[in-house]
């Protein structure tokens, strides 16, 4: 019998691979006080609302003195680099998987080109990308696109989805048990650019950052039109 290796296989492997690693290196900021976020880079453009600062970043940051004060190793070992989203400091298809946590919606609408053209450079295969569509009601979130928008937008650029492994990957109302009941629903979106769409707040308990923190939340967004739950 032969096993088909498929780019899906070898995606698989690579996350493995990083989640090894990422366990040891949240080990090692952990015990120094730190939490270690899942994001890849953080973008500190004028242009945009400054996000608060958090203790670390793997990957990338774009406040060279926050990394300074508050994750110094890390900085002198190489794990976080500073730049900016719109010039990332990286060589043409440096990695084999990008990943962007909840960074998007937080750029300029003027900036959205530049920065889906540099992700897209910088990777050989994968972008793994997970952005938020909430309205927090405070300015952060300055890019409120559906889904569909930013597909498309990709698209432009040169990537296209892969659909089995997006099935895989993302989660919906229908995983959760029993089946939530929305609250808290708003209507973000520009109408001008994507249109408006619904989401609503479900139940579903999650943590932030390691276990032994003890951080839960118990609130996650949904996109009513197709059930899709944020990661």
């Amino acid at each position: 019998m032969h096993e088909r290796h498929s780019a899906d296989d070898d995606l698989l492997e690579i996350v493995l691979s990083l989640r090894k690693e990422l366990k040891q290196l949240s080990d090692r900021v952990n015990a120094k006080g730190f939490t270690l976020r899942a994001d890849m880079w953080r973008t500190s453009e004028p242009s945009r609302s400054a996000s608060p600062p958090s203790p670390s970043r793997l990957g990338g940051d774009g406040s060279q003195s926050v990394s300074k004060k508050d994750a110094p190793d890390l900085l002198k070992q190489g794990f976080v680099e500073q730049g900016s989203l719109r010039s990332l400091p990286f060589a043409d298809n440096s990695f084999d998987a990008v990943l962007s946590g909840d960074v998007l919606e937080h750029i300029q609408p003027d900036m959205v080109d530049q920065v889906v053209s540099e992700l897209i450079r910088v990777s050989r295969r994968h972008i793994l990308l997970s952005v938020s569509l909430k309205d927090t009601l405070d300015g952060l979130h300055t890019l409120l696109r559906p889904r569909w928008w930013w597909e498309k937008k990709f698209k432009q650029h040169g990537a296209s989805v892969n659909f089995p492994l997006f099935k895989v990957l993302q989660r919906t109302n229908a995983s959760i048990y029993p089946t939530p009941a929305p609250y808290l629903c708003q209507q973000p979106g520009s109408a001008a650019a994507g249109g408006k769409f619904d989401v609503c707040g479900v139940n579903d308990t999650w943590l932030v950052g390691l276990n032994t923190q003890g951080v839960v939340r118990n609130i996650k967004f949904m996109t009513i039109s197709n059930g899709e739950v944020e990661p």
